[in-house]
């Protein structure tokens, strides 16, 4: 450009010059919310082995434009109403264990993608809502007595788990003889805290 206007340009027709931008310049004129962000896949939930907790693992969002700043992790007890627990985690990251939590309690989880623009939509909601139990505490006071019923007879009662958001507790009561090495068969319980063994051998 000089002060009489602007002079020929190169390159024309003849030698052409081509460039590709960058992906992530390529969609600097599109418009994006935090809804467009894609929920994770694959949530699952899973009870931790030897204390009160779970373990949450996803299958990482797909990039879609948007940088990935995160995941947010909510939980609650089940049918405890719309407040959730929240935790949040960094972008590569596909697993979180929580601790802390109610014994023997079901809980409702739920995660979404977090964005620059905020947090996206949550997987999984209705109807593919994802549960979990805890694990139960121990049982304590558990006491036997002989009885006499016509027959011998062993009453084995225990203190009932307490639970919580509609988990369903069972216990399996285990005995054996004790002059010998043999074991019966586990005898599995729903809800009860007492069991009677009939027929003993005096």
């Amino acid at each position: 450009i000089t002060g009489l206007g602007t002079g020929p340009y190169c390159c024309g027709s003849g030698k052409p010059v081509f460039v590709t931008t960058p992906y992530s310049t390529r969609v600097l004129n599109t418009t994006y919310k935090a809804s467009d962000a894609s929920a994770p896949t694959n949530v699952m939930a899973s009870p931790l082995s030897g204390q009160v907790g779970i373990r949450v693992s996803w299958t990482a969002t797909p990039p879609t434009g948007l940088p990935i700043t995160g995941y947010s992790i909510q939980y609650k007890i089940r049918g405890s109403g719309i407040i959730y627990v929240n935790v949040t985690v960094g972008a590569g990251t596909t697993q979180r264990d929580i601790t802390g939590l109610q014994s023997s309690t079901q809980y409702q989880i739920r995660v979404a993608t977090i964005t620059g623009l905020g947090t996206g939509p949550y997987c999984c909601d209705n109807p593919n809502r994802v549960f979990v139990t805890t694990i139960p505490d121990e049982v304590g006071m558990v006491t036997v007595t002989g009885e006499y019923y016509g027959y011998p007879t062993l009453l084995i009662s225990w203190n009932a788990v307490p639970s919580g958001g509609g988990a369903l507790i069972t216990y399996t009561v285990w005995y054996s003889i004790s002059s010998g090495t043999t074991t019966e068969p586990p005898s599995t319980i729903r809800t009860s805290w007492y069991y009677s063994i009939l027929d003993c051998t005096n």
